[in-house]
């Protein structure tokens, strides 16, 4: 689902490929914390919302060592 389409200076996950083969030790980390919220719907998440969560979840697997 496109939530916002527009220029950009620059792409904002340059070094982030977004994908996997599996789980790793960030994945697991992140799944962990929205377990913990249990109303969390990613459907509602607005252009904003969804741009902090990607950041999020970049920071924590950049803490773990993914590329």
């Amino acid at each position: 689902m496109v939530l916002e389409a527009g220029p950009v200076p620059a792409r904002k996950f340059s070094k982030w490929a977004m994908c996997a083969r599996r789980l790793s030790e960030a994945d697991n980390d992140i799944l962990q914390t929205l377990d913990l919220r249990s109303a969390f719907d990613p459907r509602r998440l607005t252009a904003p919302q969804a741009l902090n969560l990607l950041t999020i979840v970049e920071n924590i697997q950049l803490r773990h060592g993914a590329p």
